[in-house]
């Protein structure tokens, strides 16, 4: 929904406005969102992790001010290690991925410090 938007723009984007477009198009499709308090980074990295073994696509939103930008991002989780998430953060112009690796303590830090990035979306119904 942001693709084209201008500097001074207000941001579209968000789990309930793109999953309202994706299940426009896609009605057999839904995304669910779970929101997590400032103090419940712990909670929001346990949800993730249940997604992850149930083997659900699972979408995280995060805060770009630790890595010195604004506001939030949102990023797939495409893998998962004892101490780590990795993270689609983009793909360039040529199709070449650019992920995030964070530790879980540090996804956590980052959840219980930082404003924005407090929930989790992931998709619940497909066929």
């Amino acid at each position: 929904l942001d693709k084209d938007l201008g500097a001074g723009g207000m941001p579209r984007n968000n789990f309930e406005t793109v999953a309202d477009e994706v299940r426009k198009k896609y009605p057999h499709i839904s995304f669910r969102r779970e929101g997590f308090d400032k103090n419940k980074g712990d909670e929001k990295l346990k949800f993730v992790e249940k997604r992850l073994s149930k083997k659900q696509p699972v979408l995280v939103s995060i805060a770009n001010e630790p890595f010195g930008g604004q506001g939030w991002h949102i990023m797939p989780v495409v893998d998962a290690t004892e101490d780590k998430l990795i993270l689609l953060k983009n793909v360039d112009e040529n199709g070449t991925p650019e992920t995030c690796e964070l530790t879980k303590e540090k996804f956590i830090l980052i959840h219980e410090q930082y404003t924005g990035g407090d929930d989790v979306a992931y998709l619940d119904k497909w066929q």
